[in-house]
């Protein structure tokens, strides 16, 4: 953290406050919080990083919808789960309008999403959005029914892919030992 501060430092003594770097700054800021247990301060940080973002880029772009799931994540992670769904929502608008819905980042909003609703113990939504964000990496994966998984095929990003199955799967194991 020490050295984030004194990077922070040396960039806006060289840079200015507003520059691009700085915002990445106060993002690494955030994610360093965010794994230490301290979310208010990482969203304070996302949000200065989000600020400058906004100065730099459109709404549409996708450093925006980084920030938007950087602070899904904080808040889900705080436990406020209505600002982190309002935050990953966002993201997903964003990312599905730029990539498409074959993108590892829209399976990032979905398993963030999935995330938040497995919290709230809302299964049947959390299996949905894990199936979503499979659906997302697997190009040729279109079947709705969330007990089926895809063939091996075709698929964006295996790591993401990987994540979003064990996540499923995770949810459903939880599903199905509620109701025995």
């Amino acid at each position: 953290m020490e050295f984030y501060l004194k990077a922070m430092n040396i960039l806006i003594e060289s840079l200015g406050e507003d520059h691009p770097y700085i915002a990445t700054t106060y993002s690494n800021l955030g994610a360093v919080n965010s794994e230490m247990g301290n979310y208010d301060k990482a969203i304070e940080y996302y949000n200065k990083g989000f600020n400058i973002q906004l100065k730099t880029f459109e709404e549409t772009h996708p450093s925006i919808a980084k920030c938007y799931e950087n602070l899904g994540n904080a808040y889900g992670k705080k436990h406020d789960y209505k600002q982190g769904i309002k935050y990953f929502t966002k993201a997903l608008s964003i990312n599905s309008d730029l990539f498409g819905k074959y993108h590892k980042e829209v399976n990032h909003a979905y398993v963030g999403l999935g995330n938040i609703y497995y919290n709230l113990e809302d299964l049947d939504k959390a299996a949905a959005y894990f199936h979503k964000a499979i659906q997302a990496v697997v190009y040729d994966f279109t079947e709705e029914n969330i007990y089926i998984s895809p063939m091996l095929n075709h698929i964006v990003s295996k790591v993401d892919l990987m994540l979003a199955i064990e996540k499923k799967a995770e949810t459903l194991y939880e599903k199905w030992e509620s109701t025995n």
